[in-house]
């Protein structure tokens, strides 16, 4: 697009006495950023890129795929940090001095995920770094076996028990 549009750039551009580099560095001093995706760990580590760009560029932008949405509370970070952000389709706008705002599309409210253990069913403990069952759990997970009927995870000791609740034999049918 920069090429189509003749403006002459440079590409991974190294900041002096950093290991920082910006995607591309414009004639105006203008550092560009791109990324294909966004999770909020990408869009930190961004910000803490744009920290170190703010010394060197007279302006930033970061510049997304139009499929690609950011989270809002991160997204009024970056615009707090005088940072333009656009998607790969409005980027000549953006370049030729018109002040752009990201699409409303791409910009989605936070979202709250809360922890259950897969095995007991608890919110309220500690997640194991296994991700998906509490502390007290993920160590006895070896000796358990999944129940579908159950959704859960029984131990085996469990399933011993409930075998031995059913009957062995058939009833007698009375007359």
């Amino acid at each position: 697009m920069l090429t189509a549009a003749n403006i002459s750039y440079v590409r991974e551009c190294r900041l002096p006495s950093s290991r920082t580099r910006v995607d591309f560095k414009l004639s105006d001093n203008t550092f560009i950023e791109c990324k294909v995706s966004l999770n909020a760990g990408q869009v930190y580590e961004f910000i803490g890129q744009a920290t170190h760009y703010r010394g060197f560029a007279n302006r930033v932008i970061l510049c997304i795929p139009s499929d690609v949405k950011i989270r809002a509370d991160l997204h009024a970070i970056i615009a707090k940090m005088d940072i333009s952000t656009c998607n790969e389709q409005r980027l000549g706008d953006l370049l030729s001095d018109k002040r752009l705002i990201l699409p409303p599309a791409q910009v989605t409210p936070q979202t709250t995920v809360r922890f259950v253990c897969k095995c007991c069913g608890s919110a309220e403990k500690r997640r194991h770094r296994m991700n998906s069952y509490c502390v007290d759990c993920a160590p006895r997970i070896p000796q358990m076996r999944f129940d579908g009927r159950m959704n859960r995870w029984v131990g085996l000791s469990n399933e011993i028990e409930a075998h031995s609740a059913v009957p062995t034999s058939t009833p007698s049918k009375l007359p």
